[in-house]
Formats: structure tokens, sequence, C-alpha cells
């Protein structure tokens, strides 16, 4: 069965007739937004304006949260279950989660968790909303670039749904800062299924991501994995290494 089958078929046992329908009638409107962004917004805007303008019209199309599917209390149930456990694990205290998104589902965690949480992210009218609604003495939020900016301190990176809307190149600048930030730990998503092949895209695109073959070439053993993904979407993990892993896969990024 075609993903796209799959995914009307899942959409019916989850949301009903009337909501499967309404997005079968919307389908042809999202395919022409999605071709204009990849003919006229990626190749043409900044990374900062890329994803302002992702937000902005909600070009992920999910009804419950901006950043997508893939950040649906459904979906996250299953990493929402299991955060606590590493981070009590790992005695994280501090965790800087970039990009943030729009918060949907940490915002269900946190409250869950004795840690101090940065939230970053480069869209900056989203992160001005989250401090205005969100910030508190142990939440806080910053704007923020990955692939420029220097990383705040902290015992944990979340860097989900990220690095398979970068090129190669952004990666790469991405795993840098995290190294040159001293945090101890990254904990990032890759795809699992057999026989993906990397390939480089326009930062904003999407590609699924495999970070145990190359360019990445990240440890095959990480130190903690979590399922992450919801059928029909590709099979993913939540994968964590260690600073010095992620330098040493560094040194060999290709």
């Amino acid at each position: 069965m075609s993903t796209l089958l799959k995914k009307f078929s899942n959409s019916l046992r989850t949301e009903g007739v009337f909501k499967t329908a309404g997005k079968v009638v919307s389908y042809p409107v999202h395919s022409l937004r999605q071709r204009n962004f990849i003919k006229n917004v990626l190749p043409n805007q900044s990374t900062e304006d890329k994803f302002t303008w992702i937000y902005s019209t909600n070009h992920w199309h999910s009804n419950e949260s901006a950043s997508g599917a893939g950040s649906t209390l459904e979906y996250t149930e299953n990493l929402r279950k299991e955060l606590p456990k590493l981070f009590a694990s790992l005695s994280i205290k501090t965790v800087f989660d970039a990009p943030c998104g729009d918060f949907n589902w940490m915002q269900h965690l946190l409250p869950r968790v004795d840690v101090e949480y940065i939230g970053g992210d480069i869209v900056r009218p989203m992160i001005e909303s989250h401090s205005e609604k969100y910030k508190n003495d142990k939440v806080s939020f910053i704007h923020i670039n990955l692939i420029e900016d220097s990383f705040p301190k902290a015992d944990l990176m979340i860097c989900r749904d990220c690095l398979f809307h970068l090129s190669f190149a952004d990666t790469k600048s991405v795993l840098k800062n995290f190294v040159d930030s001293g945090i101890p730990y990254l904990l990032t998503t890759t795809h699992t299924q057999p026989d993906i092949e990397n390939r480089n895209i326009l930062t904003g695109d999407f590609r699924l991501i495999d970070l145990l073959s190359a360019p990445y070439n990240f440890p095959a053993a990480p130190l903690f994995r979590i399922d992450d993904w919801m059928a029909p979407e590709p099979e993913r993990q939540m994968c964590l290494w260690t600073r010095d892993q992620v330098s040493t896969a560094l040194s060999t990024y290709n």
C-alpha cells in the first residue's frame, strides 16, 4: 500500500470520515502550495525567512500543531513517556530544545520533570509569543539560528525534526556548533528503514535521513534510543550520542 493510501486509511481510523474528506478536498491546494514553496521560497529566501514562511502559512497543515503532524500529542505519546526516564538516568538538569517549534507537546511534558528548559527556534514571532505565554523561572525561550549562532550551556540538547530539513553543509555547521557549545549529550532524529540513501537538499526541504551513514557517520550504537514515529509515517527514532561521539563523526564528515 502506498504511503498516501496508508495516510488516508490512518486518517479515517483516527479522525473520521468528515475530517478525512476535508483533507482530500484541500489536498490540491496543499500540492499547489508545496510546488510554490519549492519553486519560489526554497531557492530565494534566507533560512529564517523560509521557516517563518512555513510557520505563518501552516505549511505542514496540521490542525493541532503549526510544527506539523509529528508534533501532535498522539504522535509524541511514546516520546513523552520515555524522556523523563532519560533525564533521570543522566541526571539532566538543563535542557536546550532546538528547534522547539510551537511547543505543542513539550508544554505537557515539562510539568512532570524537574529540569530547566531553554527552547530555541529561528522563527522570531513564535519565540516572542512563547515568551509571553509560557516563560517562568524554569522555562525560557531564545531566538536562535542553529547554523550560525552559539548555543547556550545545557546538559542535553534535543534537536528533533531538524537535520532532515537541512543541507549537508548546514547540518555540519549545526553539529560543529553543538560540539563547540560543550553540551555533553545530543538527542536527535534518525530514520531507521534499511537502504536510506542520504541526499543533499536545499535547507527547508525534507528527505529521510540516516545519521549512521555517510556523510554523517554517527556511531551505530547510540547510548539511548526512543521510538518516535506513528504509522503510516516512516519509522524513526530519537537517538542519544555524546559530544565526543558527535565530534568524532564530524571529523569524518564528507
